[in-house]
């Protein structure tokens, strides 16, 4: 089940690395990745 959904006017360049606010969540992430073409990439990213 998503839970949250970010565009890229959401996501915040600092220093060449994506800031994006989590909130609350568990130990890890799976971010889906969608480009304009509607290519798909997913994996998931443990969290700090």
């Amino acid at each position: 089940m998503m839970s949250q959904c970010l565009f890229k006017e959401d996501i915040e360049d600092k220093n060449g690395t994506l800031q994006i606010p989590l909130g609350k969540t568990g130990k890890e992430i799976c971010v889906i990745y969608i480009d304009l073409y509607g290519n798909e990439f997913k994996e998931t990213i443990k969290v700090k």
